[in-house]
């Protein structure tokens, strides 16, 4: 791949990161003027969460014998 190509790639990431901030800023500001200004930071919160729980899981943590058998 040549100097140019990566330039282009690299741009067009940029652009795509650059519209997608575009929209969370235009729907923050829709959710707030619906749900108000704490109930949208908690479901930003909230969504955080799941998406880490989400990501690092596989299936339910089973919590640790501590009988000895």
């Amino acid at each position: 791949m040549t100097d140019a190509e990566v330039t282009v790639l690299l741009n067009k990431g940029f652009e795509l990161k650059e519209k997608t901030l575009a929209l969370d800023k235009e729907y923050n500001q829709k959710y707030i003027d619906v749900i108000g200004v704490k109930k949208t930071a908690k479901l930003y919160h909230v969504g955080n969460e799941y998406r880490k729980q989400a990501k690092g899981s596989h299936g339910p943590k089973k919590p640790m014998d501590k009988g000895g058998k």
